[in-house]
């Protein structure tokens, strides 16, 4: 008889998920400077926790430390966006490429579910779930390709991806249906056995969030956007 005993999660990994979840679904707001000594307080633990945190958010882009100072939380500049987003696309095209050729079942059965979640989830005036499933769906593509590399790649800045989808495209209900839409879209062509028109689909899908990102970080920059 064998029984499984789970270790218990350190403080520093339970400040590490806190905080990145915060920064992603919102509730942290981008720009924002965190303090050691508050974090510490509001969380119940010593700095060192706290400050090993920090460490590890700084290496997903998401929290820039500053030498007692605590941090800031990430503020994209235009071009950062477009970076991102140039990178993001050609990771996700070939996570696509190499899911349908190595994982073909697995990969549309787990796109079909998700997209079955988003349509359940979607409600233009409480998003928060549908953007969960947002950053879930796009995660499908790496879960089936069978590349750890890719996956890696991936993940050293899909947070900052995920958050800017809650900071900038959740307030505005057009990109959330126009979203909406694409990932249905992509879904189909997918079933149909049809990746190249996916792509293309998920092409226009990642230009238009960067134009869109980026006309509102304009607007933030000239104080016309609220927030």
């Amino acid at each position: 008889m064998t029984e499984t005993i789970e270790r218990p999660r350190s403080l520093t990994s339970i400040v590490i998920e806190r905080l990145r979840e915060g920064i992603i679904d919102g509730s942290i707001e981008l720009g924002s400077h965190l303090s050691e000594n508050r974090i510490a307080e509001l969380y119940g633990t010593s700095k060192t926790p706290v400050r090993e945190a920090f460490a590890h958010l700084q290496t997903l882009g998401l929290l820039e430390v500053q030498a007692q100072r605590g941090g800031i939380v990430f503020q994209p500049t235009l071009e950062q966006v477009r970076e991102l987003c140039e990178v993001r696309l050609e990771l996700e095209l070939i996570a696509i490429r190499l899911s349908m050729e190595r994982n073909r079942v697995a990969f549309i059965s787990a796109v079909s579910d998700t997209v079955q979640k988003m349509i359940e989830a979607y409600d233009l005036e409480h998003p928060l779930a549908y953007q969960r499933l947002d950053n879930e769906f796009h995660n499908t593509f790496f879960a089936h390709c069978g590349n750890s590399l890719l996956v890696r790649a991936y993940d050293l800045f899909s947070p900052r991806i995920s958050a800017l989808r809650t900071h900038l495209s959740t307030p505005q209900p057009y990109l959330l249906q126009r979203s909406f839409e694409e990932h249905k879209m992509i879904r189909t062509f997918l079933e149909r056995g049809d990746p190249q028109s996916a792509t293309l689909v998920l092409k226009e899908h990642i230009n238009r969030t960067r134009e869109c990102h980026s006309s509102l970080l304009k607007d933030r920059i000239a104080g016309t956007h609220p927030g």
